[in-house]
């Protein structure tokens, strides 16, 4: 890779002082090099050394010589090769040296953060000398596993490819060989084989290990439960449901007028959606498309159905109060059941005998109301937006401290499910099976295990045109 100007060639053959076996000493000549192989990174004792020789081949005092990095380009962003110096303190991709009295100009060298063919390029102005000299930097020890796509979500059944690499301290790749392992909840959720092929066949989790040497990386795969939501698509203007991988989006009603509807509640038949707009109350009928709102009841919140879907609760306000009611499916029935002043957000036991909801007295509490006697039972702990379970054996509801806990119904049993969450929710809702809850606000949704196999399971998902997602019994 070494070239001289083919003027000088030229004009110096011939003459100047013989150099070993008779041939004439070169104007421009390499007498010291380091090794021509080293790692990224590498600052060799041994300079590059070079003499200079005028027109009559005579070594040359007093000339300028320069050193350049040839040009590199790592991920298609320009770099530089190799690094020089006069002295150590001073490396960078230009140096300037000038020759002593014998004809010679030392430049220290540095091998370059980009693995790969490398080199310098060396300069007399004076005389219009060029050589350049090679180098291969090699990549420097392992540092690091990489295993890409990053963690990401996954449904059951879904096969992923784990791209992996394995790389240097500063990111030049190597050949060093990966082995692959799983880490699931529940165990058996996921397999891997040697080449990064992971196959999935449980909700859960499955973290995919790739390890060399004494490094490794990982990635997450949230395996989402099979499973329907549904929320209010406010740019469509229509309830849509979708699978909770993403996929089946479908429209469940016609663009609806007024725009802004919130607090969706399925009946449990599946056959209905109420939910509040403006105040009031509104029911819609899946098999006709028909949105009716309820009439001549005071301003309504927070729907719940009856197990048998026959009867709605809500809270029902004015000006000064907020107390639970109740209405017959079809408008009839408007009973106020609560005494309370501050009473929202009821939720129905399985059995259609007791309700939980949230009252306020100094503070959220969470309160039970017996709808077989007609009177409140107890106000079992701090805390709001209850939620029974669909066996009825379980209360799941926010804490004061930003998690979500559960509860036996009569308030013992009280543990931490979730400490804390992103954002502030404002939903809670249970998959038909009760392994998990999902908890949701503005778009973002939380699907958290709660059986024993998946509890601890965190499921992250961003549906971003949704508001007042639930689960879909």
């Amino acid at each position: 890779m070494r070239s001289l100007s083919l003027a000088m060639t030229i004009a110096i053959a011939g003459c100047g002082e013989a150099g070993p076996g008779g041939e004439p000493e070169l104007p421009l000549a390499i007498s010291g090099s380091p090794a021509a192989t080293d790692t990224v990174g590498a600052a060799p004792v041994q300079g590059l050394v070079v003499d200079v020789r005028d027109p009559s081949g005579a070594l040359s005092q007093g000339k300028t010589v320069r050193f350049t990095a040839i040009p590199a380009t790592r991920k298609g962003v320009p770099t530089v090769s190799m690094l020089v110096a006069v002295n150590s303190n001073a490396f960078g991709p230009v140096a300037m040296a000038t020759t002593n009295d014998r004809g010679r100009a030392v430049a220290l060298v540095k091998f370059g953060s980009v693995a790969g063919p490398g080199g310098i390029e060396i300069a007399v102005p004076e005389f219009r000398l060029i050589d350049t000299v090679s180098f291969t930097i090699v990549p420097g020890n392992l540092a690091a596993v990489r295993l890409e796509p990053g963690d990401t979500v996954v449904a059951i059944g879904a096969t992923v490819a784990i791209r992996s690499g394995v790389v240097d301290r500063v990111g030049n790749p190597r050949s060093d060989p990966i082995s692959f392992s799983t880490a699931s909840i529940p165990t058996g959720a996921g397999t891997v084989t040697p080449a990064g092929q992971v196959s999935v066949s449980q909700a859960g989790q499955v973290r995919v290990i790739g390890a060399a040497a004494d490094r490794a990386d990982t990635v997450t795969l949230s395996v989402v439960p099979a499973g329907k939501i549904v929320g209010y698509d406010a740019l469509t203007r229509r309830f849509v449901e979708t699978n909770l991988d993403g996929s089946g989006e479908r429209p469940l009603s016609d663009r609806l007028d007024p725009s802004s509807l919130r607090e969706p509640a399925w009946s449990p038949d599946g056959t209905a959606i109420a939910f509040e707009h403006l105040r009031r109350l509104w029911i819609l009928s899946l098999a006709t498309g028909a949105i009716t709102a309820y009439p001549n009841i005071p301003d309504g919140y927070w729907p719940a159905f009856s197990p048998d879907a026959q009867q709605i609760y809500f809270t029902a306000a004015d000006d000064d109060t907020r107390r639970i009611a109740r209405i017959n499916r079809d408008g009839s029935g408007f009973t106020v059941l609560t005494p309370g002043r501050f009473d929202g957000r009821p939720s129905v036991s399985s059995d259609g005998k007791t309700l939980v909801y949230e009252t306020f007295a100094g503070g959220s509490q969470i309160a039970k109301y017996d709808l077989v006697s007609g009177t409140v039972q107890s106000t079992l702990r701090p805390g709001y937006y209850p939620e029974w379970s669909p066996a009825g054996d379980r209360i799941a509801y926010f804490s004061e401290q930003g998690g979500i806990r559960l509860m036996n119904p009569d308030g013992s049993n009280d543990q931490s499910l979730l400490s804390e969450h992103v954002g502030v929710m404002d939903q809670l809702s249970w998959s038909p099976d009760g392994r998990w809850l999902l908890a949701a606000n503005q778009g973002m949704i939380e699907i958290i295990g709660v059986a024993a196999e998946v509890r601890g399971v965190v499921i992250r998902r961003m549906f971003t045109h949704l508001d007042g997602v639930i689960w879909r019994p």
